[in-house]
């Protein structure tokens, strides 16, 4: 395994421990746009893009991707 791709532990060790939460903007649905960043598990910085929606009942979305 020399070199490998990610994993959701490299993703989920940023959202428990961000190093920094920005404002972002919305996203093209018109949700609020965040940018956390932090230390990852693979050993580098990575930043994620998180928006957040809540639906008729209720219940809380969050949507993580890469902008590039």
């Amino acid at each position: 395994m020399g070199q490998r791709g990610l994993f959701w532990p490299d993703v989920q060790v940023v959202i428990d421990h961000p190093g920094v939460v920005r404002p972002g903007g919305v996203d093209e649905f018109g949700r609020p746009k965040w940018i956390i960043g932090g230390h990852a598990a693979i050993g580098g910085n990575m930043e994620i893009v998180c928006t957040i929606e809540i639906d008729e009942s209720g219940t809380e979305f969050l949507t993580l991707y890469w902008e590039s």
